[in-house]
C-alpha cells in the first residue's frame, strides 16, 4: 500500500468493492479509468479550494485597515447603525408587505 493518503492516490482494480462482479472486463476497465479521471478532478478541486482560501486570507488582511477606517468614521456619527438598519431595504420591504 502507498504512503500517500487515500484522497491523493489513484486506486487499482482491487479497491473497488462496490463494482459488481458481473461487469464485463472492458466495461470494468473503463469504469476504473473513469474513476481515475474523477479522482484527478477531486484532487484539483481540493487544490482550488485551498488556493481560494489563501487568496481570501490575503485580501481579508488587506481589508482590515479599511474596516478600521470605516469603524472610526461610523462611531463619530450618532445612531449610525440604528439608522442604517432601520432604513435598510429589508425593513422597508417588510413595511410595504404589511400594508398590502
Amino acid at each position: 500500500m502507498s504512503d500517500e493518503p487515500a484522497a491523493k492516490r489513484s486506486r487499482n482494480a482491487d479497491e473497488f468493492p462496490n463494482l459488481r462482479s458481473d461487469v464485463a472486463g472492458d466495461v470494468k476497465d473503463k469504469l476504473i479509468e473513469l474513476d481515475a479521471v474523477q479522482h484527478q478532478l477531486d484532487v484539483m478541486s481540493e487544490k482550488a479550494a485551498e488556493d481560494v482560501l489563501r487568496v481570501e486570507q490575503v485580501f481579508n488582511k488587506k481589508r482590515m485597515p479599511i474596516y478600521e477606517k470605516r469603524k472610526n468614521l461610523t462611531t463619530k456619527i450618532d445612531n449610525f447603525w440604528q439608522t442604517a438598519f432601520l432604513n435598510h431595504y429589508f425593513q422597508t420591504s417588510k413595511k410595504i408587505c404589511s400594508v398590502l
